[in-house]
């Protein structure tokens, strides 16, 4: 495959869809003859937009600092009229007519995102985006997806024209439809059961569970090594390697492999597992052994109403210790992420937990949060005192930072639930109701 537009495709696509830069790729190349950039750029777009994944490139408490990190936990829909506007220095006509959006819908959402960034908005902003392009896919990995999909596709034919009779086809593929977006949908969305863990992992020798996570999008499992190696499972949400790598089989799947990252698609949907630095190959491929698809509840003493539109999509997080496990619920924004906890003794802010195992979706990610400072600090919320654990990207945060910061705790706080005994786990909440849909 040669697209003398690759480059420029794979940093748009970098910009629109972070580490599932190369699955949109793939869905949109080959080029068919005679289409010109803007045609491909649209379809791109579009192929960002339906990904079947969650609406972040990674998750809600990424410690990347600064712009990029925010623009990293945009929904995509919010990133993709950045990138367009700021990027491809579209007008907002132009996108409207791209995204099938009233011009009046667009200049409103693009007038609030740019008032979420320090001025000069627009400086920020291209200096985000160009950031986010220079973590674009190699023309060689993108030439590797295409070609894989070409291959699994035309396997998949081969597989269908194989079979009797068009009647028994039609049976088939209702009936494999039918269960794989059940599949699929139990692990991102909850199901028929409402939202619960749909996997564990049992880990190798010398490996233990430190942490597990739980969105409306992505669920993930810290593993750590005694080694110190800590790596992370996640089922559901982005998938996709940046740099070499090469195809694997995975539990009889297509998949791809580098260094330390290992993704492949299942029935239960995209699954992806990263290391914090390198490793052997065999280790990645024995986590993705110890994967068991089953199926629990996931509750949680701490959950939301609903989400202030300023905050990204909660996450829950239960840290394992050695005397129990610590439940958190936490969210976050680009200048800083917060963990609320249930304190022991709510008049006294020491005997707030300490910040438990945060969930990392990104190759950037390094063993522990890159934190510039923690404030802890007793929150008042309806249902009564929890602890709030601020934690900065920035190294020294201006007086104006503090400020609006606290103005946002204070917008959260009204959004928080307490089980009705938290001490008391029979009481807690289900994830279902710990977490908002929007």
């Amino acid at each position: 495959m040669s697209d003398p537009d690759l480059d420029r495709l794979a940093e748009l696509a970098a910009c629109l869809a972070g580490d599932s830069a190369v699955d949109v790729l793939a869905r949109v190349l080959p080029r068919p003859a005679g289409e010109d950039l803007p045609e491909t750029r649209d379809r791109l777009v579009r192929a960002a937009l339906d990904l079947p994944r969650g609406p972040v490139i990674v998750a809600a408490d990424d410690a990347t600092p600064s712009i990029t990190g925010w623009l990293r936990r945009l929904p995509v829909a919010d990133r993709v009229l950045l990138t367009l506007r700021y990027g491809e220095r579209l007008a907002p006509a132009e996108l409207a007519r791209i995204l099938g959006q009233p011009v009046t819908r667009v200049e409103s959402r693009l007038a609030a995102l740019a008032a979420e960034v320090p001025p000069p908005a627009e400086a920020y902003l291209t200096y985000g985006l160009d950031r986010l392009a220079e973590q674009a896919p190699s023309p060689a990995a993108v030439r590797r997806a295409v070609e894989t999909r070409q291959r699994v596709q035309s396997q998949r034919r081969r597989a269908l024209v194989s079979l009797a009779t068009v009647a028994a086809l039609m049976l088939i593929m209702v009936s494999y439809g039918a269960g794989a977006l059940r599949s699929y949908t139990s692990q991102t969305a909850g199901g028929d059961g409402g939202l619960q863990l749909r996997h564990r992992v049992d880990p190798p020798p010398g490996w233990r569970v430190l942490a597990t996570h739980l969105s409306r999008t992505v669920a993930t499992t810290t593993l750590q090594s005694d080694a110190g190696l800590r790596c992370w499972v996640t089922v559901g949400g982005a998938i996709g390697i940046l740099g070499p790598a090469r195809e694997v089989i995975v539990r009889g799947e297509p998949g791809m492999i580098s260094d330390s990252e290992l993704s492949w698609f299942a029935s239960p949907g995209p699954i992806a597992i990263r290391c914090h630095q390198p490793t052997e190959r065999d280790l990645l491929l024995r986590l993705a052994d110890a994967i068991r698809f089953e199926s629990s509840e996931f509750r949680t003493p701490i959950g939301l109403s609903g989400v202030p539109p300023i905050f990204g999509g909660p996450t829950l997080d239960r840290t394992e210790n050695a005397d129990g496990a610590t439940h958190q619920l936490t969210v976050g924004r680009y200048d800083f992420h917060v963990g609320l906890t249930v304190p022991p003794d709510p008049r006294d802010v020491r005997t707030c937990p300490s910040m438990g195992t945060a969930p990392r979706a990104s190759r950037y990610d390094s063993a522990e949060p890159r934190v510039a400072g923690t404030v802890r600090q007793l929150l008042r919320t309806p249902d009564g005192i929890v602890c709030a654990a601020l934690h900065w990207y920035v190294a020294e945060p201006s007086q104006d930072q503090r400020e609006r910061a606290r103005r946002q705790l204070d917008q959260l706080a009204r959004h928080v639930i307490l089980a009705a005994d938290p001490a008391d786990p029979a009481t807690w909440l289900d994830a279902e109701t710990a977490l908002p849909t929007s």
